[in-house]
């Protein structure tokens, strides 16, 4: 029988499959031009993601789409849109005395103008699944007020989401007001770090209004960028006075709700005692189910161990780094955590010792003995994240022991050792020394992810100091994957494609 006589139900399901596997629809695309059959079933898996790049030639695709009936046959099968923007969207807004150009972000008139046409190709769609604002753009309010009428079901996802004015106190963005009461509103991802003139910013404050005021949020992530360089600014005595007031506004002029909201999934670098006290009015614990701290605040990190009852009962992923000064409070809190409180329902811990070429002798940052202390807590672990010691040619075989003791382990992530003394580091790792690791694991990992140097260490403040340029020449990634038949694909990104 030929697969064109086959029922049209069993020639979706196949096609189902196929889009599973390959979501760039690249296995789809020959069904369209195979005949009218075939074609009018593959037009739906082809069409159903939607990534849209408003910069170049995404404007004048949505254009087509929009204005010429007999280009507009795609409206009706597209469920996700993706919207990129490849070049920043500033705003020409004078010169400075030396004659170069100033750019601001655009107001939200600049946007409504901007963004016409795509709000616009919104209204023509009729069965908007989700929508994820992929672009350093704030999502303008049309485009917010079109979901809300048109879509009111939609997912909205934002992921590198920046407010208009840094400085901005509560209640002077409009937009900003609108995005955190919105209903379609599912994921937040924000990414900032302080300005090299100093200043107050308020994008912590306003992302936690966030967290605490819409409704429908279900994952929230707080990425700030690492600082570094030889010069770094801070605010006065006066100016942090007048932060701690106007941050205070973005949460405390919400009213107390009857019913406390959950948000599963959260990502917050130094989340601290306070704030966690003023999420404690709006939130329930009890629904978190994923908890990254980043670089963990010492203080807030006592507070949950210490108290009587597990403050996050149904916790199952708990991730963080440590700032080395701070190790010996952290692993005492932590074991107390895993022991006293949460160990049962954790399935993913990932631990691990921040490092620089001062610090490389307090690594890794729980022993191998530790670590069979916390993990003998931990009923199911299948995902673990550690530091490891090293030498050129292999790890400590103490850890491959403890590794073999966690029969459902199925996904392990490894910090390496990066540095020998202050100045000299290991030699990248290659796919010998990865292949030696990869047997020695236990079989049921299916995964493993090895970092060689901090993998998201960036400066953002003035020049890097010299152990930072050392880092980033030769820091890599390694990812290993089993594969189904047998064997393992090993993936090492070199240090200049990171």
């Amino acid at each position: 029988m030929l697969f064109e006589n086959l029922h049209s139900d069993l020639i979706r399901a196949i096609l189902v499959e196929l889009y599973k596997t390959d979501k760039s629809t690249n296995a789809i695309l020959p069904f369209t031009l195979a005949n009218r059959k075939l074609r009018l079933i593959a037009l739906p898996f082809v069409y159903r993601t939607c990534r849209i790049d408003y910069a170049t030639s995404g404007a004048r695709l949505i254009q087509r789409w929009s204005s010429d009936p007999h280009s507009s046959l795609p409206l009706q099968y597209i469920r996700d849109i993706v919207v990129q923007h490849s070049s920043p969207e500033r705003v020409e807004n004078g010169t400075t005395p030396e004659g170069y150009k100033k750019y601001r972000w655009p107001t939200e008139a600049d946007s409504t103008i901007h963004w016409e046409l795509f709000v616009t190709f919104l209204r023509q769609l009729s069965s908007l699944c989700s929508l994820t604002w992929d672009n350093t753009s704030p999502i303008p309010i049309t485009v917010l007020e079109v979901l809300r009428q048109r879509h009111p079901a939609s997912h909205l996802h934002i992921l590198d989401w920046s407010r208009r004015d840094r400085s901005a106190t509560f209640g002077q963005d409009v937009g900003e007001q609108i995005l955190a009461c919105s209903p379609c509103l599912r994921t937040i991802s924000a990414t900032y770090s302080l300005e090299s003139g100093g200043g107050i910013d308020y994008t912590e404050a306003a992302l936690s209004q966030m967290v605490a005021h819409t409704p429908n949020l279900q994952s929230v992530r707080c990425l700030r960028r690492e600082d570094g360089g030889c010069e770094v600014y801070g605010m006065t005595d006066e100016m942090l006075h007048i932060f701690k007031a106007e941050s205070a506004k973005f949460t405390n002029s919400l009213a107390t709700p009857f019913i406390k909201r959950t948000v599963p999934e959260i990502l917050w670098p130094g989340l601290t005692v306070d704030l966690l006290s003023t999420w404690a009015r709006f939130l329930d614990f009890g629904g978190i189910l994923r908890l990254d701290l980043d670089i963990v605040d010492v203080e807030m990190f006592t507070y949950i161990a210490s108290s009587p009852l597990p403050m996050f009962p149904s916790m199952k992923a708990l991730s963080f780094r440590v700032p080395w000064n701070d190790r010996a409070d952290v692993i005492d809190a932590l074991q107390r955590f895993c022991l006293n409180l949460h160990g049962p329902s954790l399935v993913s811990l990932t631990l691990h010792q921040e490092e620089d070429c001062y610090n490389y002798l307090v690594r890794p940052l729980l022993s191998v003995e530790q670590l069979e202390v916390v993990a003998s807590t931990c009923v199911y672990p299948r995902h673990l994240g550690i530091d490891v010691n090293r030498n050129d040619a292999q790890l400590d075989d103490s850890v491959y022991t403890f590794l073999h003791r966690l029969p459902h382990l199925q996904s392990l992530t490894l910090y390496l050792g990066f540095f020998i003394d202050e100045e000299e580091t290991y030699p990248t790792v290659d796919e010998e020394f990865v292949l030696r690791i990869w047997e020695a694991i236990p079989s049921t990992v299916i995964e493993l992810l090895i970092y060689v140097g901090e993998p998201d260490r960036e400066p953002e403040i003035g020049e890097p100091i010299y152990w930072m340029y050392l880092e980033r020449e030769s820091k890599q990634i390694v990812t290993v994957q089993r594969n189904t038949g047998g064997g393992c694909k090993v993936d090492i990104q070199a240090p200049k494609s990171l």
